[in-house]
Formats: structure tokens, C-alpha cells, sequence
């Protein structure tokens, strides 16, 4: 679906813009994914939308 396509992108967007200032959060990136998506898919659906985003932190193994 095109419209997840683009919400796709807008969070990868938002997550890289914070990961490269350096300066980033889990709480403050998760509240930026909010502000930043609920105008977004507001404006591509004409709903107001919930945002939960969900972080989950992946390491790699050390095989």
C-alpha cells in the first residue's frame, strides 16, 4: 500500500534526523515520532490518528 510506503519512510526520516544529532533519547525519540507522524498521516488520510511508536533496542551478537 502506497500510504504505508510513505509513513515508512517518515519514520525512518525522523529516527535517522535524531540519531545523527547525537543527542537522542528513548523517550524524546519516541515523542518526536508523535509529533512528527500524527500531522503526517493526518494529512494522507483526513483522520487523527493514535501513534504508539514502539523501540526496541536489537544488538549484535558477539559470534
Amino acid at each position: 500500500m502506497k500510504t504505508d510506503n510513505q509513513i515508512e519512510r517518515k519514520v525512518s526520516e525522523v529516527v535517522n534526523k535524531s540519531l545523527k544529532s547525537g543527542t537522542y533519547n528513548y523517550t524524546d525519540l519516541k515523542n518526536q515520532i508523535i509529533l512528527e507522524l500524527h500531522p503526517f498521516i493526518s494529512g494522507l488520510t483526513g483522520r487523527h490518528p493514535i501513534v504508539l511508536p514502539v523501540i526496541m533496542e536489537v544488538r549484535e551478537s558477539g559470534d
